[in-house]
């Protein structure tokens, strides 16, 4: 899709716009390969966090392009964080406005654009007691955690969130440049804009955070345990000599399939977990060498199927500036190698487990299949935390922003 046609587009979503309304997450893909828009319209709840890794999971790199009055602002932080991770850049278009939990989720993008008549507001974070909006603790405790994470000073962090629930603080530029909040004016109708947008790459760097998505890899052989390295054994496949490629645009295929597929597996198994067991038989190989242990795809099914029982609450954020990937042409495999930053809890047992650890998969391609499948995955913990959970009684913060 070109320039002019997304913003063609986005028009027609500001046009639209009007009354409070549940959101609609939809995906489209850019110019390049891999690159995608997505666009988030409306009130946003809790579930929509799912809806948003679902869609964003098919591309690697793009801008999330938002309209909202507000909605949930645990779902807003979520994703934010996934949209740091992925290194999209953020966008409120010019006759748009994004409040509350829309904001937070803004303030993810590793380049923060809005437009000359954009509205970004920000205010506490809330829940409802008696009919009336009554600041939470420990909701806005996360939100500070989360701005902190990006990056921000603590005067931008105090001007981010002392906002009453009842009021709010519109964001300028030069109150922007004042507190330190990084951001550009881009409104694609000027040459200047255009070229600013241009330089606004998702690749630019930005403070890492440990953010939703997904890690098989470090799923433990052992699934009566919590997650912990698995053990190392003497068998390996080695991939084959990645050498005699047909053509540097076979291997850019592959090697973008195959960081694309990686990055989706992630998202799925920090997903709905109907939806992964939907899916999980066709990643795999019928043999595979799954941690240093040839294993029937079947039982390597029946182990992830153990872990995700086991810790219900997931989200795996693979480090996007961490993945290396090198690709046979001529044979269809490929390396895919890097960091991740994970995430798992058992409200019913009281237990999460969080921290780093790397990954490892040797990918093989099948003419005409979309997806390839796994043939060898391996990792290990790089550093981890073991700590009780507290109990929770629902999900913080109804931030249903104030202001239109």
């Amino acid at each position: 899709m070109s320039l002019r046609a997304l913003v063609q587009v986005v028009i027609a979503a500001v046009v639209i716009g009007g009354a409070a309304r549940a959101a609609t997450i939809e995906a489209v893909p850019l110019g390049k390969p891999g690159e995608g828009a997505i666009f988030i319209d409306g009130d946003i709840d809790y579930a929509d966090r799912e809806i948003f890794l679902s869609k964003i999971s098919v591309f690697s790199s793009g801008v999330v392009i938002l309209n909202s009055n507000g909605g949930n602002a645990f779902a807003g932080i979520e994703i934010g964080k996934t949209i740091r991770m992925r290194g999209f850049k953020t966008w409120v278009p010019s006759g748009s406005h994004c409040a509350s939990a829309c904001a937070i989720a803004w303030l993810g993008g590793t380049r923060r654009l809005m437009g000359n008549t954009a509205r970004i507001g920000f205010h506490s974070v809330y829940k409802m007691e008696g009919g009336a909006p009554v600041e939470t603790g420990a909701g806005n405790a996360m939100y500070g955690a989360y701005l902190g994470q990006l990056g921000l000073s603590d005067r931008a962090i105090y001007y981010l969130s002392n906002a009453a629930p009842t009021a709010m603080n519109w964001l300028t530029p030069a109150q922007a440049e004042t507190f330190g909040i990084e951001l550009a004016i881009f409104d694609p109708g000027s040459d200047k804009d255009k070229k600013q947008a241009d330089a606004a790459s998702p690749s630019m760097s930005a403070p890492s955070i440990s953010a939703p998505a997904a890690k098989p890899a470090m799923l433990p052989p052992q699934v009566n345990a919590p997650p912990s390295p698995p053990k190392q054994q003497e068998a390996t496949i080695a991939p084959a000599p990645f050498s005699d490629a047909p053509s540097p645009d076979v291997i850019a295929g592959y090697q973008l399939r195959a960081r694309d597929f990686v990055i989706a597996l992630h998202v799925l198994t920090s997903g709905p977990t109907d939806q992964f067991f939907r899916i999980v038989d066709g990643l795999y190989a019928d043999q595979v060498l799954y941690f240093g242990k040839l294993t029937s795809r079947a039982d390597v099914v029946t182990q992830l199927t153990k872990f995700i029982m086991r810790w219900p609450v997931r989200a795996y954020a693979a480090r996007p500036d961490s993945i290396k990937v090198q690709c046979n042409g001529g044979t269809g495999e490929c390396q895919v190698d890097g960091l991740v930053d994970f995430d798992a809890k058992s409200p019913e047992r009281g237990q999460w487990s969080h921290g780093r650890a790397t990954f490892s998969y040797l990918l093989a391609f099948h003419p005409g299949a979309r997806w390839p499948v796994i043939v060898n995955e391996n990792g290990a913990i790089v550093d981890r935390k073991l700590e009780a959970l507290m109990p929770v009684n629902r999900p913080y913060g109804r931030d249903l922003g104030m202001a239109r």
